[in-house]
C-alpha cells in the first residue's frame, strides 16, 4: 500500500504538485545517535531523492561559502550528497536556535529518525513550544521562503531539512497549501531504499 502511495505521488508530481518532505535534524546529536547518526542521515536523503533541497541554513552563510558555520549535518553530510545527487540547496533558514527538546534524548537511548520525525515527536513539540512559550513567527517565514523556492519550480521533489524542534510547525503549515503533498521521509525511504 505505500508503495501505491509513491507512486501516485510521482504521477502527481509531473502536473505540478510539489512533493515534500520535512526531515528533522540533530547537530552534533548525530555523532550520539547510535539510530540517527550521519550514515542514517545519508541513507534517507539518497532514499528520498530530492531535486532542491531546502535547508534549514542561512542565505548570506551559504552565499559567503561558510560552511564551517553551518550545524554538523550540514557541513560533513548534507552538502556532499546533494552534489553527489545532483541536488539543489536552497538555504531557507535564519539562524533560529530557539529551545532545546527533550525528546533528543531518546536518541541516546536508540531512537531513529522514524521516531523523532513522526506525528507522535510533532504532538510532544507542539506542546513543548507552548510550555516555552515559542512564537511561530519565524516558522512562517521559513515556510514563505520554502514555498518561494517550490513556486519558482513546482512540481519537483523537495526536502526541507529543519531543526527537529522546527518540524512539526513547518509540516503543519505545509500541510496547509493546496500544490504540495507532503510525504513523509522515512516511509519513502523504506519502499524506495537507496536504489537512486
Amino acid at each position: 500500500m505505500v508503495l501505491v502511495q509513491v507512486d501516485m505521488v510521482s504521477r502527481e508530481s509531473s502536473s505540478g504538485v510539489t512533493t515534500i518532505g520535512v526531515l528533522g535534524t540533530v547537530g552534533g546529536w548525530h555523532c550520539w545517535a547510535p539510530r540517527y547518526g550521519l550514515r542514517h542521515l545519508e541513507s534517507l536523503v539518497r532514499g528520498f531523492a530530492p531535486d532542491l533541497l531546502c535547508a534549514g541554513i542561512n542565505r548570506a552563510r551559504w552565499e559567503g561559502g561558510r560552511l564551517n558555520q553551518f550545524p554538523l549535518e550540514y557541513q560533513e553530510c548534507l552538502v556532499e550528497i546533494c552534489r553527489e545527487l545532483g541536488t539543489i540547496i536552497v538555504p531557507v533558514g535564519d539562524g533560529w536556535l530557539g529551545y532545546t527538546s527533550p525528546l533528543r534524548l531518546a536518541l541516546l537511548l536508540g531512537a531513529g529518525a522514524a521516531l523523532i520525525n513522526s506525528a507522535a515527536a510533532d504532538r510532544f513539540h507542539r506542546v513543548w513550544a507552548r510550555l516555552s512559550q515559542y512564537s511561530s513567527r519565524e516558522d512562517q517565514a521559513l515556510v514563505e521562503r520554502v514555498l518561494q523556492a517550490v513556486r519558482r519550480d513546482p512540481g519537483r521533489r523537495v526536502l526541507v531539512t529543519v531543526r527537529l524542534e522546527r518540524r512539526h510547525a513547518v509540516a503543519d503549515w505545509l500541510s496547509q497549501v493546496p500544490d504540495v503533498i507532503l510525504v513523509p521521509v522515512c516511509e519513502c525511504t523504506s519502499v524506495k531504499g537507496g536504489t537512486r
